[in-house]
C-alpha cells in the first residue's frame, strides 16, 4: 500500500491507465475504419448496391436455381445435392464471416455442375447449367475487382499487421475483414 502512495506508484498507475486508454482507443478507431469498410461490402463504393454482398446474394440465387434443375436428374439425397444445399444454408445462416461458406458454395456448385454435365440434359437445362457456370465465374471476377476486396486486403495485411494495431488485434479488440476471393 505504501508503494501506491509514492511517486513511483502514482507514475506506474498513470502509465498503465494511459497505455490501456491508448490501446482501447486505438481498438475503437480501428473498428470504426472496419465498419466503414463493411459499409462498402454491403452498399458498394458509391452506395449504389453494386457490392460484394449483392454478388454473394446472386450466388445464393444461382445455387437455388442449380439445385432446382439438378432435382430433375439427381435424387435429393445425392451427396452433391446435399453438399450444395448445406453450403447454401451455411452462407444464408452465417451472420459474420462468410468467406469460408462462400468458397464452399462455389466449390459444391461447380462439383454439381460437373456432375450434371455428365448427364443427358435437355437442351434447355444444358443452357441453364452453362449459364450457372458463367454466372458463378462472373461473380468471382466481380468480387475480385470490387473496391471492398482491395480495402479488406489492405486493412488485414497492412493496417492490422503494423504496430500498434497488431497489439489491438492480438487482444481481440478488432477483427480482420473477411476476403471473398
Amino acid at each position: 500500500m505504501k508503494f501506491l502512495r509514492s511517486r513511483g506508484g502514482a507514475a506506474l498507475i498513470t502509465a498503465v491507465v494511459v497505455l490501456c486508454s491508448a490501446v482501447f482507443g486505438m481498438g475503437r478507431s480501428l473498428n470504426a475504419v472496419r465498419g466503414d469498410s463493411l459499409e462498402v461490402f454491403e452498399q458498394g463504393q458509391f452506395g449504389d448496391g453494386r457490392s460484394v454482398k449483392a454478388d454473394l446474394e446472386a450466388r445464393q440465387a444461382v445455387a437455388a436455381n442449380l439445385y432446382t434443375v439438378a432435382l430433375r436428374y439427381l435424387p435429393e439425397n445425392d451427396p452433391q445435392m446435399m453438399a450444395l444445399a448445406g453450403a447454401r444454408n451455411m452462407l444464408l445462416d452465417d451472420h459474420g464471416d462468410t468467406a469460408y461458406p462462400n468458397a464452399r458454395l462455389v466449390e459444391t456448385a461447380n462439383d454439381l455442375i460437373q456432375a450434371l454435365e455428365a448427364v443427358d440434359l435437355s437442351e434447355k437445362d444444358a443452357q441453364y447449367v452453362s449459364g450457372f457456370r458463367a454466372e458463378l465465374q462472373s461473380r468471382t471476377l466481380s468480387i475480385a475487382r470490387d473496391p471492398y476486396t482491395a480495402e479488406a486486403i489492405r486493412f488485414n495485411t497492412e493496417t492490422l499487421a503494423a504496430f500498434p494495431a497488431s497489439l489491438a488485434r492480438s487482444l481481440d479488440l478488432v477483427e480482420p475483414l473477411p476476403v471473398y476471393t
